[in-house]
């Protein structure tokens, strides 16, 4: 399944923190290796959020 970037996440005030720490994690490979892997580790941290934390 896609990655997809919801707008609510950015609601949440440790969102910026979690793409941080994400982003700034170590990757070896390719430009395109590390941008899917970098995504890949995003999207899991980011579904883990429960859906009612986001509805606050």
């Amino acid at each position: 399944m896609p990655f997809r970037f919801f707008k609510v996440w950015t609601s949440h005030p440790d969102c910026a923190r979690v793409v941080k720490e994400i982003w700034s994690k170590p990757v070896i490979g390719n430009p395109m290796v590390r941008l899917q892997l970098k995504l890949k580790r995003l999207k899991a941290a980011l579904k883990s959020w429960p859906d009612w934390l986001l509805t606050r």
